[in-house]
């Protein structure tokens, strides 16, 4: 009885143990416990976030996992030169994957869902031959060991952080112009404030006048619309002016004028003559000077005159 009883505690030990190490095995990256691990490398400068165990995808569906990560050293056979990085390891247990790994294919980490995590894509395509440095371009099959071409995607959710980095310094520099624009606004307010505090009683007194203009306006509102009546008459009577008529008038007598200028100019009549003979001009004018000279004379001595009269 005790024996049977030691035996059933050393088979459920057992059980136990062998679970213990499958779920360590798993929770290490490894699918499948009890299958021989093919496992591959690719060196990357930056993980964007890649941890052990996350998934190895192969046109959408998960294939293997990521199995170990380790920064790189001196002892590390690298295909060539690199600066430090990292290494990852990724193991995979299916065969048909296994027969679609070249030197050339390219573990590229990208965002698995909208979340950020992390995973790595098996890609054939020459997409990336001009983005990754120090590119394998082999299409030999790769073995259990080998290093393969090693990308980091961006993703979506990199490009919204990058982006949400741009719209965050925008809204900082608006947020900054803001908050000056809010400390003038209170600059003024408090000049305002001031404005009206040392300006009330002035306030007071035009709100006053202006009372006062509108009862004198109500109280003087049958002058007011005598005078606008008024107003309105004139302007009636304006308009029944004759400003035609008016205008013919002084267009004739404008044409009148005209042919007066037109005759003196051409030397017709006396006026004209009288303007045109140089000769006369100077005979009228001795004439008129020798009689201011008389008269200044006869002012002088009226007795000289006066006297021959006499």
């Amino acid at each position: 009885m005790k024996i049977k009883k030691e035996i059933y505690i050393g088979f459920v030990c057992l059980i136990a143990g062998s679970l213990l190490w499958f779920g360590i095995k798993f929770l290490s990256g490894d699918n499948n416990p009890f299958k021989q691990d093919n496992n591959f490398f690719a060196f990357y400068s930056d993980l964007a976030g890649l941890e052990v165990s996350d998934n190895v995808f192969y046109k959408g569906s998960v294939v293997g996992q990521v199995t170990n990560i380790r920064l790189s050293n001196n002892q590390d056979t690298l295909p060539c030169e690199m600066e430090d990085g990292w290494i990852v390891q990724i193991s995979i247990d299916n065969d048909g994957i296994l027969q679609k790994l070249y030197l050339n294919t390219v573990l590229s980490i990208f965002d698995s869902d909208l979340l950020g995590s992390k995973g790595i894509n098996i890609d054939n395509t020459q997409d990336y031959l001009s983005k990754i440095y120090c590119f394998n371009e082999s299409q030999e099959p790769a073995q259990t060991g080998d290093y393969l071409n090693g990308y980091v995607d961006k993703g979506l959710t990199t490009e919204f952080a990058e982006q949400f980095g741009s719209v965050k310094d925008d809204l900082s520099v608006f947020l900054l112009a803001f908050t000056e624009t809010l400390a003038e606004l209170k600059k003024l307010s408090s000049s305002v404030d001031n404005l009206l505090n040392n300006n009330q009683s002035n306030i007071s007194s035009f709100i006053t006048n202006l009372d006062e203009f509108s009862i004198s306006l109500s109280e003087n509102k049958d002058k007011l619309k005598q005078t606008v009546n008024n107003l309105s008459q004139l302007s009636k009577d304006l308009s029944d002016i004759e400003f035609k008529k008016m205008s013919n008038q002084i267009n004739t007598t404008l044409l009148e004028l005209e042919a007066l200028l037109k005759n003196i100019n051409e030397g017709s009549g006396t006026a004209s003559k009288i303007i045109n003979d140089k000769d006369l001009y100077e005979k009228i004018t001795k004439t008129l000077e020798s009689v201011k000279s008389l008269m200044e004379d006869i002012e002088k001595n009226p007795k000289k005159y006066i006297k021959h009269v006499l």
